[in-house]
């Protein structure tokens, strides 16, 4: 194995096992203390925009990227380039997204996997890439799923069948008495 794919394999590792037990400090900064250092959420003065958001693309990333390209590569029906060019067409779309909501050590990781392609020559090493990678998507999406704010839920409650009845009394009881 190229000595750089192992580097990008190890500083992955290092990362995955970093947050395994702890939250990332990027974590920390946009759940705990609201704090989006790109302020690309702050175009509405708001971090709460950016959790959702990144909550959103980490889920997507992790779950029906990094997940879904594991399984396809272990398929057999596609090639090591195919592989490459499917990753390459997915994956730093989310992670570069991501980095605008805080999370800027993943998209420097994800760089970091991308400049190493051309170096992965089976695809035995590129899952060994994919797999580590996958590790530390997977622990950092188990953060920011704890930590999001889903109490902010109870703002929107959902609309039932007798909030619409009461709704249309309220509607019919008002048209009648303005007329």
């Amino acid at each position: 194995m190229n000595k750089d794919v192992k580097n990008v394999i190890d500083l992955l590792t290092k990362h995955a096992e970093a947050i395994k037990d702890e939250p990332s400090r990027e974590v920390i900064r946009l759940y705990k203390y609201n704090i989006v250092p790109s302020n690309m959420g702050g175009l509405w003065d708001t971090a709460y925009t950016c959790q959702v958001l990144a909550e959103g693309d980490m889920r997507q990333l992790n779950a029906y990227m990094l997940f879904s390209q594991i399984r396809l590569s272990e398929s057999g029906q596609f090639s090591l380039d195919q592989m490459k060019a499917l990753f390459l067409d997915t994956v730093p779309l989310s992670a570069n997204f991501l980095a605008t909501c805080g999370f800027e050590e993943l998209w420097d990781d994800v760089q970091k996997v991308m400049s190493i392609f051309d170096k992965i020559e089976t695809m035995d090493e590129y899952r060994q890439v994919l797999d580590m990678l996958c590790y530390y998507v997977t622990n950092l999406h188990n953060w920011v799923h704890f930590f999001f704010p889903w109490y902010v839920g109870d703002l929107f409650k959902m609309c039932h069948e007798k909030d619409v009845k009461e709704m249309q009394a309220i509607w019919d009881w008002t048209n009648q008495t303005e007329h």
